[in-house]
């Protein structure tokens, strides 16, 4: 018998395709892809296997925005995906962890990995502080070894001086805006975090976000601030968006448009190029909960239901429906990535994960005594902070 006849690359597609199944998606590519030449091949970002993969096993059609799908799409949402799937579906797949670094609501819940061997948990609570913790000692830990562990843990008092608003990242460093009107920089050093600059505004700031060494950061002023991250923070301008407080901004890095959600109802779509207002649109039955993904808006609508915007605009491209046991519930807090969906419906306490595609399938559900006021993933790690001031970590293992 000849070696082709003993070798897996001898096989029919659709057998290696059913073994293959059988291993999960991250190891096919980080690992049997570089054994030969023909794996490589095979498993390459750019092979149709990953959509036949994602179709056959999650149902898994994308959503059509008007934009041209990556090449890496389908292979990053299969390993995103089946990450969080099997440690959910595993008893000892993930590691609880419940923490109370606060003494009022945790209005902002972020996870920073600035190395592998870290996973840095930072919080903002009504409490005014900020709260830095290391939850990686805690991985592979068992559960009565959980009180003897020393990890990092850093608690900043009055931070600032109002409730903490948002809290989000540039290159290594961590930003924070609250009700103080302040935008701060922190810089996590041997000696703790310690802020690095700081610039007073004219009103309460409720969001920020960041593109390249702009900051935006938005609040109950009718104009979106722009400050220069090179500058110590210089305020290089003011977008007047709207004619009433501004809730929400949003961009992404390298996207030449910044969205904003108002208080008067409506959602504007900025051009940074020419530093104009493209369009803006009257929310009608949506509410204020929006998320941005590949350059495509996504707004909660009151009936539990979602309506996507074509790329780069705000033409409506269609709605999409979560099948879930409460669907006609509106969803309170949002965030999409490559293949997924998190969310969080208005009073209802779990934080639940769906792909995101045309046939939305259910992947975990987190479970929570209380309405879930912030939450992040990354990595298939999971936090969520409680109305109680209870912060909830769920880590891969």
């Amino acid at each position: 018998m000849g070696n082709n006849k003993n070798c897996l690359s001898g096989l029919p597609d659709v057998i290696i395709e059913n073994i293959f199944s059988n291993i999960i998606a991250y190891d096919l590519y980080s690992k049997v892809r570089l054994t030969s030449r023909f794996f490589a091949k095979y498993l390459c970002v750019q092979s149709p296997y990953w959509t036949l993969r994602n179709r056959r096993y999650k149902s898994f059609v994308p959503l059509n925005t008007g934009k041209n799908i990556d090449e890496d799409f389908q292979a990053k949402a299969a390993i995103k995906i089946e990450r969080i799937y099997n440690n959910f579906n595993n008893p000892d797949g993930y590691k609880k962890i419940v923490k109370r670094p606060h003494t009022a609501t945790i209005t902002a819940s972020k996870i920073f990995k600035p190395s592998h061997d870290r996973t840095f948990v930072i919080t903002g609570s009504r409490d005014r502080s900020i709260c830095l913790q290391d939850f990686e000692p805690y991985r592979y830990l068992n559960e009565d070894e959980d009180n003897d562990i020393e990890t990092t843990y850093i608690k900043i008092e009055n931070a600032h001086d109002g409730w903490i608003s948002s809290i989000c990242f540039k290159d290594n460093y961590i930003l924070s805006n609250g009700w103080d009107s302040t935008l701060k920089i922190w810089s996590l050093t041997n000696r703790g975090l310690e802020t690095v600059t700081s610039m007073k505004g004219t009103s309460a700031y409720l969001d920020c976000a960041v593109d390249g060494e702009t900051i935006y950061c938005c609040g109950y002023e009718k104009a979106i601030a722009m400050f220069d991250f090179r500058e110590r923070l210089k305020l290089t301008n003011r977008l007047f968006l709207h004619s009433h407080s501004i809730l929400k901004v949003l961009t992404e890095k390298g996207s030449n448009y910044l969205y904003s959600v108002g208080g008067d109802e409506s959602v504007a779509l900025f051009d940074k190029r020419n530093m104009k207002i493209a369009c803006t649109k009257k929310l009608y039955d949506q509410t204020y909960c929006v998320a941005l993904y590949n350059e495509s808006l996504y707004i909660s609508n009151s009936d539990g239901s979602l309506d996507y915007m074509k790329t780069n605009t705000l033409d409506k491209m269609g709605t999409i429906y979560i099948d879930d046991d409460a669907q006609d519930i509106e969803i309170k807090n949002m965030t999409i990535d490559d293949g997924y969906i998190v969310y969080s419906r208005n009073h209802i306490n779990d934080l639940r994960v769906y792909t995101f595609c045309n046939d939305p399938r259910q992947i975990a559900q987190f479970p929570s005594s209380t309405s879930i006021c912030s939450f992040d993933i990354k990595r298939g790690d999971v936090v969520f902070s409680e109305g109680s001031a209870q912060l909830h970590g769920y880590l891969c293992k």
